[in-house]
């Protein structure tokens, strides 16, 4: 693992747009934001010799599999980590049951597929259980 006194270390950042290098102190103090495609693709030192990503704690990676970890709890996230919104799924719910009773109300003006609805309600009750199994275990 890299310390402190290691800092002289150059890492490469990717990006979709473009990959850009930077000293790992900085990428530590600032960090990608909750930006999920940007994270370290190599590293090495000032003089030129290459350092092994694993020398980088992952929590400072950005990677998927970093962010899948922070997300559990099971690793620090010192540059931030992203949290789904479950105030969202009350509001969710609240909208479901509204159409759902205008589309049951023989007089929807919108005419509706009811198989297509059958089939999309299918899919929707079985994100929203999903989302709410998430909201249970933060």
């Amino acid at each position: 693992m890299l310390t402190p006194a290691d800092y002289d270390v150059i890492v490469a950042v990717g990006h979709p747009c473009a990959d850009i290098e930077t000293a790992v102190r900085h990428w530590i103090e600032t960090g990608p934001g909750l930006r999920h495609f940007v994270m370290i693709t190599a590293a090495r030192r000032s003089n030129g010799d290459p350092v092994p990503l694993e020398a980088i704690p992952l929590q400072y990676h950005n990677s998927p599999e970093g962010r899948r970890l922070q997300r559990l709890g099971l690793l620090a996230a010192p540059l931030g980590v992203e949290r789904p919104d479950y105030g969202a799924i009350p509001r969710v719910l609240e909208r479901r049951q509204r159409i759902h009773a205008l589309i049951d109300d023989d007089r929807c003006p919108v005419p509706v597929n009811r198989a297509r609805f059958d089939a999309l309600n299918w899919v929707e009750e079985r994100l929203l259980r999903w989302l709410c199994s998430l909201a249970d275990h933060p």
